[in-house]
């Protein structure tokens, strides 16, 4: 993992050294992120992701560098999405934002929550608030986390019945806005063996299954 890591840095100071050589790093805006994080002792299985819903693999860095485009140089302690990127990215360029986006530009400073953030594992989701988060699994399982309390989710705690209808409530309304009529009444999982040998090469090229 180490590794990994070292040759990701070194792809991105090629990409500055590149930038100065032509004299171009001052008026380029930079975007560093991930698209998951990583279980490294954090929760089993270890030096995993795509296997938990925990923020150890939800939780990701977010770098933005905007040379002369008024970027505060940090942000007050937020909830920031990905699907925030490219509205703030418009946004910081003088673009018009498309009103199908879902995200919400932070330039300027954190935007206001109006709804809790969703995660999708497989059948399995995770309804998040900057200081709870409800797990909701598809065999009906439920796990409730403080996370002010306990940011490592170490032990799922007692949840009202309010709140969880409500965050119930927006998982249902964020998946009916999101969702075709297809995935919500036919898709499936589907085992390894069910595949046909052709897609099961695709998928163990790609890591996907073993």
């Amino acid at each position: 993992y180490t590794a990994e890591v070292r040759f990701a840095d070194s792809k991105m100071g090629r990409l500055r050294r590149t930038l100065e050589a032509l004299n171009r790093l001052d008026n380029s805006v930079l975007i560093l992120t991930s698209d998951h994080g990583e279980n490294l002792l954090d929760q089993v299985p270890n030096y995993s992701h795509g296997q938990t819903l925990f923020d150890a693999t939800l939780r990701i860095l977010a770098a933005l560098r905007a040379p002369g485009l008024g970027v505060a140089p940090h942000l007050e302690p937020a909830a920031l999405e990905n699907v925030d990127l490219l509205p703030t990215l418009t946004d910081l360029l003088g673009w018009d934002t498309p009103d199908e986006w879902e995200g919400t530009s932070f330039h300027g400073g954190a935007p206001e929550r109006t709804r809790p953030m969703f995660a999708q594992l497989n059948r399995d989701f995770a309804i998040r608030t900057p200081e709870q988060k409800l797990v909701v699994r598809a065999d009906g399982g439920r796990d409730f986390y403080q996370l002010r309390d306990d940011p490592g989710e170490t032990r799922s705690a007692l949840i009202s019945p309010r709140d969880r209808k409500a965050l119930e409530r927006a998982l249902a309304d964020w998946l009916a806005s999101t969702t075709t009529e297809y995935y919500q009444e036919r898709a499936t999982s589907v085992a390894p063996e069910d595949l046909t040998p052709e897609l099961r090469e695709k998928l163990r090229a790609l890591g996907y299954v073993e």
